[in-house]
């Protein structure tokens, strides 16, 4: 067994699937071969997928969490350039469900009093945050070293206990903290 994580690109739209793969059966000679990845929108079209990236690891924990943080600094759910529909299989996710009380979602491992299963979408405001003109420019102006966006406000700024051992990098146009031995 070889734990690893992949980066596969559709060479048709140029688009990217992340993933990790860590169970018994793990062997980056086998991806795309025998192993298909686990999404079934690059398994029906897994003639048009290219490898880009193999990285090996120790153990299935080191696979799993290198996965994790790769989809979330990529924001991959969300990026227009990959196609990944989730965040990976985290531990943090496995046995999990989502359930409502009509009003918000909630993801948990039991139904909590009140709610039913299932999950309330916002088709109109999926995963998407809308930032005013006046928001864009301020970050804008402090990106350019102006004028700090976040003055006074306690834990935003860099260096304080939230950010100890971490840096941020423009990714996209879009500040991303790190930690900074990843950075």
């Amino acid at each position: 067994m070889q734990p690893y994580f992949y980066i596969l690109q559709n060479i048709k739209t140029g688009n990217y699937y992340a993933g990790a793969k860590w169970a018994k059966n793990a062997d980056p000679d086998k991806l795309l071969i025998e192993y298909k990845t686990s999404s079934s929108l690059v398994q029906a079209a897994i003639d048009d997928y290219i490898i880009r990236k193999i990285r090996t690891f120790n153990t299935p924990d080191e696979a799993i969490k290198y996965e994790s943080r790769f989809l979330l600094k990529v924001d991959a759910v969300r990026n227009n350039k990959f196609d990944n529909m989730n965040y990976g299989n985290t531990p943090q996710q496995l046995g999990k469900k989502w359930y409502n009380n009509s009003i918000k979602s909630t993801l948990s491992y039991t139904c909590p009093e009140g709610y039913v299963e299932g999950r309330i979408l916002n088709i109109a405001n999926l995963g998407r945050y809308k930032k005013s003109d006046e928001h864009r420019k301020k970050i804008s102006n402090s990106l350019q070293g102006n004028v700090p966006h976040n003055k006074g406000k306690k834990g935003l700024q860099k260096g304080t206990k939230v950010h100890v051992g971490k840096t941020w990098k423009l990714i996209e146009g879009k500040r991303v903290w790190m930690e900074k031995d990843n950075a």
